[in-house]
């Protein structure tokens, strides 16, 4: 998993991707997670929807599909760190 740093109307906020393989289904964000409001998942570029396509842990800041990521889709997570 890759991931980019920046600010934006102070929030600091992060994107994190990775590759689906057709099995994995439990993703770990690289920082902390403070609530799934502040939380965008997409999959090849289509938006998907939290307790329709996802669940998260905000204690493990950790991304659950319900069906998991075929192989080689591209999953990005957009999610604000924290405000300035």
């Amino acid at each position: 998993m890759s991931k980019t740093l920046g600010e934006f109307l102070a929030d600091v906020y992060e994107s994190d991707t990775a590759n689906g393989d057709g099995s994995t289904t439990v993703f770990n964000l690289s920082g902390k997670l403070h609530s799934t409001d502040s939380l965008s998942v997409f999959i090849d570029g289509l938006k998907r929807r939290l307790t329709t396509d996802y669940t998260v842990n905000l204690g493990t800041s950790q991304v659950t599909f319900i069906t998991a990521p075929a192989l080689a889709q591209n999953i990005v997570f957009n999610y604000t760190k924290k405000s300035l």
